[in-house]
């Protein structure tokens, strides 16, 4: 779980600037947990980044999000309550769009890494981390996949 703390700097909301992060495209990211807890800290997060952040529950919701919209970069929460994240990444990497999937999980080893890999995911993360760590990530996910599509679509 993201800490509070560490998302707000200490227990005194801050006071928002005019100044925000200057990005031509806001970023967009579907995180998909039960975990009301994890998405409004995620949420928080984002706006502090200037990304909006949407929300399913599920891999099937999630699905019908994609359907609808694109979202180039999707957090998948693997805490327990969820189906498999194995067959998860699957059929997110089967949908016409190709998101980039970060898995999210509560403990990250080198083993993980690689399995989650191997299945295609961009990367894991910590889901107790530090929310600077978890949107760096998140940015590369978003250039990556954001850059492969200009690409891809500059060859039609």
């Amino acid at each position: 779980m993201f800490r509070f703390n560490d998302i707000r700097g200490g227990s005194k909301p801050r006071r928002q600037s005019g100044r925000g992060p200057t990005t031509a495209a806001r970023c967009e990211l579907l995180a998909i947990t039960p975990d009301t807890r994890l998405y409004s800290s995620l949420q928080y997060a984002a706006n502090q980044q200037g990304w909006t952040v949407r929300w399913a529950s599920s891999v099937n919701v999630a699905i019908t999000i994609l359907g609808c919209r694109t979202i180039p970069v999707v957090l998948y929460d693997s805490c327990k309550g969820l189906e498999d994240w194995t067959e998860a990444i699957d059929r997110l990497k089967m949908l016409p769009d190709n998101p980039c999937v970060v898995l999210a999980a509560g403990k990250v080893n080198e083993n993980l890494w690689r399995y989650a890999i191997g299945l295609r995911a961009y990367d894991v993360v910590c889901r107790t981390g530090k929310p600077e760590e978890l949107f760096t990530t998140l940015r590369f996910a978003w250039k990556w996949k954001t850059g492969q599509q200009s690409a891809i679509a500059e060859t039609k």
